[in-house]
């Protein structure tokens, strides 16, 4: 018999970066006008998303930082941002 996992939101706050793995899924509301950023290892079925309420590299550099000590191959990243009334998948 399987294991069923079951599926929870984790959610990001405004200047937060979070992981989740599935089952679970990443979520921000109120985006408006702040930029948030997603990276998804489809191998790992993980990722990271991030609220910022304003783009500045400075601001991101530590989050990167992060992300780069767990994901060693950040070609296999896929990255999705959205903000200032952008789509997600756009």
């Amino acid at each position: 018999q399987g294991i069923e996992m079951k599926q929870r939101e984790v959610a990001v706050g405004m200047y937060e970066m979070k992981k989740a793995r599935c089952p679970n899924i990443l979520v921000s509301e109120g985006i408006g006008p702040c930029i948030a950023i997603a990276l998804y290892d489809e191998k790992t079925k993980s990722g990271y998303m991030m609220h910022q309420p304003n783009f500045e590299p400075k601001n991101l550099e530590s989050k990167i930082g992060n992300i780069r000590e767990d994901y060693k191959d950040l070609g296999r990243l896929r990255v999705l941002v959205t903000g200032s009334s952008m789509p997600f998948d756009k």
